[in-house]
């Protein structure tokens, strides 16, 4: 049964952060990797000349402070693994320019971002062991993948054009995306779960959840084909396309050309103010 009465609610859009990494830059601060330049921000910038690699890839163990976030600043691949034990990080990248690539502890968050010019022929790959981690963020292009979690409460953001891969589940999850990043899990179970969209970036989640609640602004894509939820809220404000599969209760609200898609047969209510649209997915 489909009711139109219920009164909008646009989605808060997230701050839109802009990817640091680009291409064409051949001078300030920067790095290349496979003939890619990045430009870099940071003000702990070691300046000098970039620093070429040797192409001898050796692993650098680092035993680093209890974290439970992490941030990523920089094109570089991150593995994530929540196996117990003391916190480690293991950078993989030419023996001579590991020192380029800091892996720090500050107030509780590990930050992983380059401090120097150099260009290599090979992703820097760094795997992170940590148990008690419940954030993890990409600022650019960089990609975290995350192997498992050990939480009641886990988050993700990203904030650029990079991406986020998980395998597991919390009770109360939430994935945020500000620009065209993305953010893909799989294998989740929670009872709340939180899905934010600020650009032209996308979630693709698969699982259970009790109560789903998915905020767009802008062109953003949800697809949730694969998740199963009893109750879902979905705001849109732009031409942003949901993807769900809803069990007891869906509740809609457009503003613009978006659309939300549903499988199941919940009792729906929906408000929408453009020509967007709510209709069973075929």
């Amino acid at each position: 049964m489909i009711r139109l009465n219920r009164p909008l609610c646009l989605a808060a859009a997230l701050p839109l952060l802009l990817p640091l990494a680009g291409c064409g830059w051949n001078d300030g601060p920067s790095i290349t990797i496979d003939g890619q330049v990045y430009r870099v921000s940071n003000a702990d910038w070691q300046d000098g000349p970039p620093l070429d690699g040797s192409g001898v890839i050796v692993p650098d163990r680092r035993e680093v402070q209890v974290f439970n976030e992490v941030r990523l600043v920089g094109p570089f691949e991150v593995v994530i693994d929540a196996q117990p034990g003391d916190p480690l990080v293991t950078v993989h990248c030419d023996e001579n320019i590991s020192g380029l690539i800091e892996t720090a502890v500050h107030r509780g968050r590990l930050d992983i971002q380059p401090v120097g010019s150099f260009r290599t022929g090979t992703m820097p790959r760094i795997e992170v062991r940590g148990d008690a981690v419940t954030l993890v963020r990409v600022d650019g292009s960089g990609s975290i993948d995350v192997r498992s979690i050990a939480t009641d409460s886990f988050s993700t953001q990203v904030n650029g054009s990079g991406d986020i891969t998980l395998l597991g589940s919390a009770s109360t999850m939430h994935f945020g995306v500000a620009g065209s990043g993305d953010i893909e899990a799989a294998g989740v179970a929670a009872d709340s779960m939180t899905i934010e969209i600020a650009g032209s970036g996308s979630v693709t989640v698969a699982g259970t959840t009790t109560q789903l609640s998915i905020g767009i602004a802008g062109s953003g894509d949800v697809h949730g084909r694969n998740l199963e939820a009893g109750l879902a809220d979905v705001s849109i404000s732009g031409s942003g396309d949901v993807v769900i599969r809803v069990r007891d209760t869906l509740d809609a609200s457009i503003s613009g050309s978006g659309e939300v898609l549903y499988v199941g047969e919940p009792d729906v209510n929906v408000h929408i103010n453009g020509s967007g649209g709510v209709h069973p997915a075929q």
